[in-house]
């Protein structure tokens, strides 16, 4: 395994740059700044931000392939983009401390996995309440602990909460919802809270919705 420091500034190595001479299992090292990648992929790698996650930015889409894990880093979706693409059954992301934005247009989820797997732990989804926030499908699995979500969208996949914050929950074709600790809710104006339909399962612990409106 090696380390490898990641800096924009004028002597460092871009994150491109360190992208193409990392190995699996290798560390990257990311110092604060904004970093443009467009669509790159990650192959069993470790990204790690060092400093506020708030001014360590990756501006593209990030596409998984086998087990990646991303660390303390703010990751925002180009137009049109996911910021996270898992679509295949043996790849996986933990995410851990990261902050992720869904694109400006609002029309593709911020997260999206066919078949594959994205754990969060201690993190947040920002994306409008009507708008999906984390999409699975053909039976993925999302994993989010202490975190922030909005809008998540269960297509015949699993979603495993445990005291998290979601705005809307929509669960369908078989799909399966289990929240542990606290779930609170906070639908936007018009919109449910929980949509379950086509032979779907959801198990709550503790449900709260602080704002209503209640039904």
């Amino acid at each position: 395994m090696t380390k490898i420091r990641v800096s924009n500034d004028r002597f460092g190595l871009g994150l491109l740059g360190a992208l193409g001479r990392c190995k699996d299992g290798d560390v990257l090292a990311v110092r604060e700044g904004e970093y443009t990648v467009d669509s790159v992929n990650l192959v069993n790698v470790r990204i790690v931000g060092v400093g506020d996650p708030d001014k360590i930015i990756i501006r593209g889409q990030l596409n998984i392939y086998g087990a990646c894990q991303i660390s303390n880093v703010t990751i925002q979706a180009p137009p049109f983009h996911n910021a996270i693409f898992v679509n295949r059954p043996d790849a996986r992301v933990e995410l851990e401390f990261c902050h992720v934005y869904g694109e400006p247009a609002l029309k593709y989820p911020a997260m999206f996995t066919s078949g594959g797997a994205i754990i969060m732990r201690d993190g947040t989804v920002h994306q409008g309440k009507s708008s999906r926030a984390v999409f699975m499908e053909q039976n993925a699995e999302f994993r989010a602990f202490n975190s922030s979500i909005g809008c998540i969208h269960v297509d015949g996949s699993r979603a495993f909460l445990t005291n998290a914050k979601a705005s809307t929950i929509v669960c369908q074709n078989r799909g399966r919802v289990e929240a542990q600790g606290s779930l609170e809710m906070s639908p936007d104006e018009g919109q449910r809270s929980l949509v379950i339909q086509g032979e779907s399962a959801c198990s709550v612990e503790w449900l709260r919705t602080p704002h209503g409106p209640w039904e």
